[in-house]
């Protein structure tokens, strides 16, 4: 009797075991949807403009997802006269990894300041 009951408690833990191990080969070998992240952008450069060179800095946020971003922002502009630049910025990452290289355009407008 004990005998028996001693072969039923390892069949269960064999079952178990068995189906733990599915479970988690199933949940492992489904995909992950990537999902995007926020990224924030710093741009600091230098205007060469009609009789000297200025500084500019910038400061940008948005979404990243699939190599694409998407965001807006606003920076300080001392060139010829102080600004501050609103805009709009798209990127396209064209390679993975620490030192991206990338294409971006951005469109906005300057308010004096």
């Amino acid at each position: 009797m004990a005998n028996k009951k001693n072969r039923n408690e390892h069949m269960k833990g064999f079952i178990f075991s068995v189906t733990s191990l599915l479970l988690v080969l199933t949940v492992h070998s489904q995909q992950i949807k990537s999902k995007g992240a926020l990224s924030v952008s710093a741009e600091a450069s230098l205007l060469n403009g009609d009789n000297h060179v200025n500084g500019q800095a910038l400061l940008s946020a948005g979404y990243e997802f699939k190599g694409w971003f998407i965001g807006a922002g606003s920076g300080f502009d001392y060139y010829k006269y102080r600004t501050v630049p609103v805009f709009a910025d798209v990127k396209k990452y064209l390679r993975k990894g620490n030192r991206q290289l990338f294409i971006y355009g951005n469109a906005g407008s300057d308010i004096a300041w």
